[in-house]
């Protein structure tokens, strides 16, 4: 039983060696340098600029509201009156006028009700000057400052606005740990409606650089390293080469140093690679097409002997 156990064991021995000695395949990206940057996202709001509340003067009941919602005023134009219930006025109406150029946007009240002194009566806002509000992590302060230009996104935008930071709030609130900041849209032309909610997106310590998927990386110790390939003749062999690492961004690694343009970084394997192991390359780029080479050549020897 002893004998036919190890005649088995030597009789697989070769199909053994052949399976660790088959070359593993592997995934590689070209190192080409590529704009990096940090992302910054915020919920945002557009909101009038001028948006002007018409409060009533006095005590009375609403006797008419001239402007209905929608309604285009200029500044100082009559919008309600409101008659006095004091016998001492006369019962004298007031009348409420526009503070501002713009569009009826709110109307609070209705004929007939009653009124108290300083209760909102109608909104007035300019629907033509809008701007945008963001609230900022109290950790990004220091990275979103006046003049960072960024870009604005809603529902219903064939594509995003450009824009730019107007101003930063120096207070951080303590209930929600973030700071108001106003910011401007660069090309006039771009209308938003007051009122659309979106996202505000800021691009902040824009270079050029190497990144790579967290898989390239491995660790010796304190030491990290990425494998290449490099060829030999018609093979590929493994090499390891130390670098050094920068920030994660969203699932890639930035490489500092350590890497040059052009070599072939392995981001993915179908097994272990010891250093100077033979592999070959999955993803490896195409040749040219070698029949329209032939045909092109074709061409050229038909024009050639028309010519002659």
């Amino acid at each position: 039983m002893k004998n036919l156990i190890l005649i088995c064991t030597i009789g697989l021995l070769p199909f053994t060696l052949m399976a660790n000695t088959k070359k593993k395949s592997v995934f590689v990206k070209e190192a080409k340098k590529q704009e990096i940057f940090d992302s910054f996202v915020y919920p945002a709001k557009v909101e009038p600029i001028v948006n002007a509340m018409v409060l009533s003067e006095s005590q009375g009941i609403v006797e008419k509201i001239s402007t209905p919602l929608g309604a285009k005023v200029k500044a100082k134009q009559s919008l309600v009156k409101v008659r006095h219930t004091d016998p001492v006025f006369k019962y004298r109406p007031v009348t409420l006028k526009a503070p501002v150029t713009g569009v009826v946007s709110k109307v609070f009240v209705s004929e007939g009700s009653l009124v108290t002194k300083g209760q909102k009566v109608l909104q007035v806002t300019d629907p033509n000057k809008v701007k945008i509000k963001i609230e900022v992590a109290a950790k990004d302060l220091k990275f979103i400052k006046s003049g960072l230009v960024g870009s604005f996104s809603a529902r219903g935008l064939e594509k995003p606005v450009s824009l730019k930071v107007l101003g930063v709030s120096p207070f951080v609130d303590p209930a929600t740990g973030t700071a108001t900041a106003e910011l401007e849209i660069e090309n006039k032309k771009n209308s938003l409606t007051p009122g659309i909610l979106g996202k505000v997106v800021f691009k902040s310590n824009i270079h050029n650089g190497f990144v790579f998927m967290e898989n390239a990386i491995y660790y010796q110790g304190k030491k990290t390293f990425v494998r290449l390939t490099e060829k030999e003749g018609e093979n590929y062999k493994i090499k390891k080469i130390e670098v050094e690492l920068g920030p994660k961004r969203r699932g890639q690694v930035e490489i500092l140093s350590g890497l040059e343009e052009g070599m072939m970084v392995i981001e993915r394997a179908s097994g272990f690679l010891p250093d100077g192991a033979e592999v070959t390359i999955g993803n490896l780029p195409k040749k040219k097409d070698q029949k329209k080479k032939t045909e092109a050549a074709n061409k050229e020897k038909v024009k050639t002997k028309a010519k002659s």
